[in-house]
Order: C-alpha cells, then sequence, then structure tokens
C-alpha cells in the first residue's frame, strides 16, 4: 500500500475543508445525511460548516474543524513527518432526536469512507471519542462532538 503525502503548507486545508467538511457536504446533498430544515435553510447558512454561523443560524450544523494534531519525523534523514492528526466533528441541533440522528450518520458516513479517508492520506481513521456537549437541560441547542484520529504523512 503507497502512503498519500500531503503538503505541509495544506494540511488543514486538505483534511478538514477537502475530505471532511466536503465530503460531509456531499453525504447531504446526496440525502445520506438528513438535513429536517433542507425545505427552509438559507443559502447563507449551509449545514456543514468549518465554524458555527455568527448569525443566519439554521439548525442543525454540523461543525468540522481541527482537534489536535501532533507529529514526529519517523526517520531523522527524510523529509517526511508523520502527524497524528484528530478531526472535530460537532453537531448541533434543536431537538435531541435531529442530534442523535444526525450524529449517527455523519459516524456511518467516517465508517463506509474509510477506503476514500485513507486514499486521500488520512490514513487508518478512528473514532478516538464521542461524547455529548449538551450540559444545560435548558438549553435550546443539543450538541454532541466526537473527535476522527488518523494519521497523516507531510512532506
Amino acid at each position: 500500500m503507497t502512503t498519500t503525502e500531503i503538503s505541509s503548507g495544506s494540511l488543514s486545508t486538505a483534511v478538514i475543508r477537502d475530505l471532511f467538511r466536503n465530503g460531509l457536504r456531499a453525504a447531504v446533498a446526496a440525502g445520506t445525511i438528513t438535513d429536517p430544515k433542507a425545505a427552509t435553510r438559507p443559502a447563507a447558512s449551509p449545514m456543514v460548516v468549518s465554524e458555527l454561523p455568527d448569525r443566519n443560524r439554521a439548525y442543525p450544523h454540523i461543525i468540522v474543524g481541527e482537534a489536535s494534531d501532533t507529529a514526529d519525523r519517523p526517520d531523522s534523514r527524510a523529509g517526511l513527518w508523520e502527524h497524528a492528526y484528530s478531526v472535530a466533528v460537532e453537531v448541533h441541533a434543536e431537538t435531541s432526536t435531529h442530534m442523535y440522528l444526525i450524529r449517527d450518520q455523519v459516524r456511518g458516513w467516517v465508517e463506509a469512507n474509510v477506503d476514500t479517508l485513507n486514499a486521500a492520506g488520512f490514513t487508518d481513521p478512528q473514532i478516538a471519542t464521542s461524547v455529548a456537549m449538551t450540559w444545560d437541560r435548558e438549553s435550546q441547542v443539543r450538541s454532541w462532538r466526537f473527535v476522527v484520529r488518523g494519521t497523516v504523512y507531510t512532506a
């Protein structure tokens, strides 16, 4: 198996934006991930984003961002770096029903796309943590966060 290297200067762009955010947007467009507000969602408020919108929030939202990145050079004679790279995926919805449904569908997307993630350079993906973020019973928004960890090689 050959390993795909990602440019050091575009690591987060390649993994966060191009691979995860755009992949999840495509899954929403294909109906693999349900958008309960698809019929009324404003164009300026897509369901899958890289950060929570400051205004015009149309829940539910899936937020994709970097959770952590540590790197080491496996061989100091080469210019290759090995990253333990983690992607945070947050689901924010107005109801627990929507939040759990979307959370499970996003998890299913990760599990169904292992080969795609590997081929794009995010190798050996695994769901490292999965926790509820809603701590206030009176909150109007229900939230869940999980972290997908993988190995990325940069040069």
